[in-house]
């Protein structure tokens, strides 16, 4: 997260970046999901979510590409989403900015490999987070009945950060030495 805010936040840039010393490993988690309805989706607003979503992630890469900045074997995971796979009504560009993340990773999959570096996506679907608390059950229209039929599409409920922060380091760790390029759907059966 120090870097993401470094590079978007307008911080000391790379040098700053490279006073922390090379690193093992990079985690782009940052993402925003407004729900508009294609008719009120401007350009201005599809630019935002996709800088926020997919651009911030592939301005990283292109600065943490670099030896200088990296151990070998490095690895990086951003946090894509099962709507990368499946629509939302109203989610047109949450959903084709986390499609563009998720393409984005399997090409530099095969772009980086040579230098020692796996890059690998976790796809969450409904996870109870700060941001789920406050636009889905802090929404007036959010009941028990709601609720409930949210975690039913999903055959093992509502997810939890920890079962996605599991999955992530896994795919930061050795043990995930032989995989690059993948999605790791962690949606508690929703797309099965």
């Amino acid at each position: 997260m120090l870097i993401l805010q470094i590079l978007v936040g307008g911080g000391g840039g790379i040098g700053e970046i490279s006073s922390l010393g090379k690193i093992d490993g990079f985690v782009h988690a940052a993402g925003i999901a407004p729900m508009i309805p294609i008719r009120y989706t401007t350009e201005e607003k599809l630019q935002t979510v996709f800088k926020v979503n997919c651009f911030a992630f592939l301005t990283i890469m292109g600065l943490l590409s670099q030896p200088k900045y990296h151990n070998t074997p490095f690895s990086a995971v951003a946090i894509s989403s099962t709507s990368a796979r499946v629509g939302v009504p109203g989610g047109a560009a949450y959903c084709a900015s986390k499609g563009a993340l998720s393409a984005s990773v399997r090409a530099l999959a095969l772009e980086l490999s040579k230098k020692g570096i796996r890059v690998n996506a976790v796809c969450p679907s409904m996870i109870r987070t700060p941001m789920f608390e406050r636009d889905v059950l802090g929404n007036a229209a959010c009941d028990e009945n709601t609720l409930a039929r949210i975690a039913a599409r999903q055959p093992l409920g509502l997810g939890s950060a920890e079962q996605v922060a599991n999955a992530v380091c896994f795919l930061l760790s050795d043990a995930s030495s032989f995989i690059t390029g993948t999605d790791l759907i962690v949606d508690g059966g929703k797309l099965a």
